[in-house]
């Protein structure tokens, strides 16, 4: 009713098909993500592989710096050229 477009957070475990997180609000930051990213990993442990859109919270500069802590091993650049 007031045109305001809603966004939302759908993650998923492309193996299992099972719906980890489903967070709708009006604005994601790649802070929330991080957030919600991490409250799964506190229960399910950091994944092998993690797959995104070109979403704005997903290229922001936190969510760089977030995957660049988690998936890629100090000194192995080659793991993912595309962060590095």
């Amino acid at each position: 009713m007031t045109r305001r477009k809603a966004r939302l957070l759908t993650i998923e475990d492309r193996f299992s098909r099972e719906g980890l997180a489903l967070d709708p609000d009006f604005s994601l930051t790649s802070r929330r993500v991080i957030r919600t990213l991490d409250e799964i990993a506190a229960v399910r442990g950091y994944p092998d592989r993690l797959r995104v859109d070109n979403g704005p919270e997903n290229v922001a500069t936190a969510m760089l710096q977030w995957s660049i802590d988690h998936f890629i091993d100090p000194g192995k650049p080659a793991q993912n050229a595309w962060i590095e």
